[in-house]
């Protein structure tokens, strides 16, 4: 029997169910909840007795035996009354009744009208063409609309597909909104889930409008001009150009603890500004002119008025280019990068070690060798240490508290245990910079430790174990900062190790019986265990059995991260 022949309509509700068939369609429906709940919807509604539609103010009502639905125009705000609190079965069931009856009932021509509904607008999409961006600016907040700025100026658009409903897939996401051709921008729903309006939606409206030729960065119709700078921003931006300005006029040996601390209040300014280059800069400026006023070692000046002549530089560029978007989205590093989810990734961990940094910054990273795409990726543990209780953190002893008890992902695993075993991640976050997320919605399956049996597909791969690929060492001053390159370098026992009190360094050659490879160390106090650790290994009555020293590549030298065993990996700065 046909599922029309099921349904008691008394309420002449053609037209009501007729506004559900652009939904009834699986594609829609799993988006709308998932593959498992669409399959059981379909199932159940073969069993299920009568089913009857009643037309409620502006919503549908679907009685499934003792069930009942509400649909409302906007699908994802339906409810039901079972006890599900998210989109249930119940609510597919609802809405491939409601369209399977409009398409195979024949419509009464004489049937009395229903309750006063909008009129159909004669131009499919009405609303996403007109969307009002500075209302779309307000509903989003200033954070979401400005990151999803940014987000279209790094190349993330939509491919479009029309038909019952326009499909608009994100390019950089498994990622697809649907836009109804009626009341288009507020019954919208997204394969993400969330309520309201997210960031994969307002790509999706701002790509559809760019492909309409309506938006641009300088719109002259009725539509503001969009500019990745608000007004509160480029207040910020002009104050932070004078105090720098001030600098270079007067010298920056004549800078004092008021411009250090002025540097500090500038940076977490334009961190909130959501321009985290610039925040970084002016956290290193305030270092630099500390350790100026305390004669400290770390202080070296071509760096500092390499820091100013580039903050100078880009703040000018950006108060001369507020409303070009295209020279913004140059100028402007987010202060976070976007993460892109990715199904499963099998890794192998290749230690870890301690950092602080001259913009104010310290913790642990660990590294991992991501078997898929034959690369390395970073998982980190951080925290600003230019805060008055952070900054007793800074020791070794604290950081190694740090590496073994702070958890990570879905098993809430240490990092201490991460970084030295072989993994398998689900649903893990990856960006650009192949850092990974500890978002704990990530799934960790650990296996074994990682030995030196371990490392014969790494061996393959040139850019771990070609010592004479390094980074390249010319100065480019617009090139961003790049992904650090590892090596593998195969050793039995460690010579020549001596440190330079002048330079506070300690040097060493690493040398397995055929080939010696230089490597040095910087003396700082979190590198304090590592230095005696290396020295150990340098002496005469050390063991020489075979070894792995997994390395920073720089320019000129190797700096040693860990090393791997027959047994295990020893992250020797803890």
């Amino acid at each position: 029997m046909d599922r029309k022949d099921y349904i008691i309509n008394g309420d002449g509700c053609h037209a009501s169910a007729g506004q559900f068939v652009p939904f009834a369609n699986e594609a829609f429906l799993v988006t709308l909840a998932n593959k498992g709940l669409y399959k059981r919807a379909l199932k159940d509604l073969e069993t299920t007795g009568q089913i009857a539609l009643t037309v409620t103010g502006s919503n549908l009502q679907v009685q499934l035996d003792d069930i009942t639905v509400c649909l409302a125009s906007n699908v994802s705000q339906s409810t039901c009354s079972c006890p599900s609190k998210t989109v249930c079965k119940h609510i597919l069931m609802g809405i491939l009744a409601a369209a399977g009856y409009a398409a195979t009932a024949e419509d009464d021509k004489d049937a009395v009208p229903e309750t006063s509904s909008e009129l159909p607008s004669s131009v499919p999409w009405e609303k996403l063409i007109n969307a009002d961006l500075t209302q779309l600016r307000k509903q989003a907040g200033k954070k979401l609309f400005e990151d999803t700025l940014r987000l279209i100026q790094d190349g993330w658009t939509a491919d479009f597909t029309e038909g019952d409903m326009l499909e608009a897939t994100i390019n950089t996401e498994n990622i697809t909104v649907y836009f109804p051709k009626e009341d288009s921008l507020n019954r919208s729903v997204c394969k993400c889930g969330e309520n309201g309006l997210c960031k994969h939606k307002l790509i999706a409206i701002l790509s559809y409008l760019s492909r309409q030729g309506i938006l641009s960065s300088d719109s002259a119709g009725n539509q503001p001009e969009l500019s990745l700078l608000t007004e509160d921003t480029v207040k910020v931006l002009q104050g932070a150009s004078r105090f720098i300005l001030g600098i270079l006029e007067k010298g920056l040996i004549s800078c004092g603890e008021n411009e250090a601390e002025t540097a500090i209040q500038y940076s977490i300014r334009l961190e909130t500004c959501g321009i985290g280059n610039l925040a970084r800069l002016f956290r290193s400026l305030s270092s630099d002119i500390e350790n100026m006023l305390a004669k400290h070692v770390g202080f070296q000046s071509p760096t500092t008025f390499a820091t100013l002549s580039r903050l100078y530089n880009t703040l000018t560029l950006l108060l001369r280019n507020t409303q070009n978007n295209e020279m913004l989205g140059k100028l402007i590093e987010g202060t976070r990068s976007d993460y892109y989810t990715t199904p499963i990734g099998h890794f192998a961990g290749l230690g870890a070690y301690p950092w602080q940094t001259r913009s104010g910054y310290f913790g642990i990273t660990a590294y991992f060798f991501y078997q898929e795409k034959e690369s390395i990726c970073t998982l980190t543990s951080s925290m600003a240490d230019y805060y008055e209780h952070t900054q007793s953190l800074v020791t070794p002893e604290n950081l190694r508290k740090q590496l073994e008890m702070q958890s990570f992902w879905g098993n809430s695993a240490s990092l201490a245990r991460l970084s030295i075993s072989t993994l398998t991640l689900r649903n893990f976050k990856l960006n650009r910079q192949n850092r990974l997320s500890s978002s704990s919605q990530t799934q960790c399956e650990i296996a074994d430790k990682v030995t030196i049996g371990h490392l014969n597909t790494l061996l393959t791969v040139p850019e771990l174990s070609d010592l004479s690929i390094r980074p390249n060492q010319h100065y480019d001053y617009f090139r961003k900062k790049q992904p650090e390159q590892l090596a593998l370098v195969p050793f039995t026992h460690l010579s020549e190790v001596r440190f330079s009190s002048s330079e506070q360094k300690l040097y060493f050659t690493m040398t397995d019986g055929q080939t010696e490879t230089e490597g040095s160390l910087a003396y700082s106090e979190l590198n304090r265990n590592a230095i005696r650790k290396l020295e150990q290994l340098g002496q005469p009555y050390t063991e020489k059995k075979q070894r792995y020293m997994v390395c920073q590549k720089r320019p000129d030298t190797l700096i040693p991260i860990s090393i791997i065993t027959s047994s295990e990996i020893d992250n020797f700065y803890f």
